[in-house]
């Protein structure tokens, strides 16, 4: 082979890892924002679980303050 078409198998390779390094960082991309979304929606959820717990103590509390006062 000469030295140009050593250099264009060379360039067809680069080109070739690049392009299939693009299509990993896309896959990797959307990847990353699905888990990101279920993070969003798990912490989500753990601030209602958070909220309802604060107020089953409160009730809680009242009843033993009723109870008490009969």
């Amino acid at each position: 082979m000469e030295n140009k078409e050593l250099q264009e198998v060379v360039d067809a390779i680069t080109d070739a890892i690049l392009a299939m390094e693009q299509r990993i960082n896309k896959r990797f991309d959307t990847v990353e924002d699905r888990l990101e979304a279920i993070e969003d929606e798990i912490n989500g959820i753990s601030l209602d679980v958070d909220i309802i717990e604060a107020k089953t103590k409160k009730h809680d509390f009242d009843i033993k303050r009723i109870k008490s006062a009969m």
